[in-house]
């Protein structure tokens, strides 16, 4: 179970913001009072943002996947309750990006599933989905790094394939 709080001061009130991922979803209490998130394990897993408000500003959890853990931050009214740190929107994934996840999921369909081309498919399409959608960095970089992504992935299938035909 995921649990992460903040306090801070919004108009004059104070708030206590407690987010937990339960097995049953994802939860906010705000103020001691518990709301559901809703959001399916796919779009979770592509979209990790919930997005509610708070006494009637914008407000929304995001998590950045760190190397072992992920990080999560409450942004209310755009503004990092963290850091205080202006924090600008995700942008949406662009259609560039699907035709390169569409490219990686080629992949397990390609060798008849199995649990490393599945697995190097899933892990490339995650980090092409999150990538592309990072507002800060230009869009030729963008699909640049997404399509380096890409081929890392098939690299490695193809590298898969010949290790397992040299074993025989």
């Amino acid at each position: 179970m995921t649990k992460h709080s903040w306090k801070f001061e919004l108009g004059g009130k104070k708030y206590e913001v407690i987010f937990q991922v339960k097995y049953k979803g994802a939860f906010v209490t705000i103020n001691g009072k518990e709301e559901k998130l809703e959001k399916g394990a796919f779009e979770r897993a592509f979209n990790p943002e919930y997005n509610f408000t708070i006494a009637g500003k914008p407000a929304r959890i995001y998590s950045q996947r760190g190397t072992f853990k992920a990080k999560f931050d409450l942004v209310v009214d755009g503004k990092s309750v963290s850091t205080g740190e202006s924090v600008r929107d995700s942008l949406p994934i662009p259609r560039w990006a699907w035709a390169l996840v569409a490219a990686c999921i080629a992949i397990p369909v390609i060798s008849l599933g199995g649990a490393l081309p599945t697995g190097i498919a899933f892990g490339a399409s995650a980090a092409i989905i999150s990538y592309s959608k990072k507002p800060d960095v230009t869009t030729t970089k963008r699909l640049a790094v997404c399509a380096g992504i890409l081929g890392v992935a098939w690299t490695l299938f193809l590298l898969t394939i010949l290790l397992v035909l040299s074993l025989f």
